[in-house]
């Protein structure tokens, strides 16, 4: 884990900012804990964006209120995969779903937690535009860096300008809305 999120850091530079989350509620509320690579990942980037076109998101407490966070994106995909299951995708049991990521083109980045530690779940990606399904046997920071490095395949078509960048931009979820309210582009060169 720790040579996937240094591969990852020269690729995904941190933002410098440190965060805090309360993990212990946060993961009872979920009935397990976060796999290793994402808690290292929140403790050093944080939740925010990447690139303007996929977003990760942060831990919050289980809930089912509409919304924008992890607990309104894993509804969505568990709602999705009961409308549109198994295309591309054969696993021996429904998944458990859980959402950490988005892009800017609707699709749903997500971890099968159905079973095995959680450093053992895989990255499961709902394609918004073809309405598929791939499974990624990694784990979200591999994933993340795959993608920056074109690896991943098939790509996401919401990450498609992060596919074979060989390094992007992170912004976390505050300094885009602080310089959103200062009515400044972040992403505008």
């Amino acid at each position: 884990m720790l040579t996937e999120l240094k591969r990852l850091t020269s690729l995904l530079p941190p933002p410098g900012e440190p965060t805090n989350v309360s993990w212990a509620g946060t993961e009872e509320s979920w009935g397990s804990r976060f796999p290793a690579d994402y808690v290292a990942f929140m403790d050093l980037y944080g939740p925010g964006a990447i690139e303007d076109c996929l977003v990760v998101l942060g831990p919050e407490v289980r809930n089912d209120k509409p919304g924008d966070g992890m607990s309104s994106e894993s509804r969505t995909a568990r709602l999705t995969w009961e409308r549109e299951p198994k295309r591309l995708f054969t696993p021996s049991a429904a998944p458990r779903l859980v959402a950490w990521g988005v892009t800017d083109s609707a699709d749903v980045l997500c971890w099968d937690a159905a079973s095995g530690a959680p450093e053992e779940w895989p990255v499961v990606v709902w394609n918004n535009d073809d309405g598929r399904w791939t499974r990624f046997e990694c784990g979200m920071v591999r994933f993340l860096g795959d993608l920056i490095e074109g690896l991943a395949e098939p790509c996401p078509p919401g990450a498609e300008t992060l596919s074979g960048a060989q390094t992007a931009r992170f912004l976390s979820k505050a300094e885009e809305d602080r310089l959103w309210a200062q009515d400044i582009d972040p992403w505008e060169d």
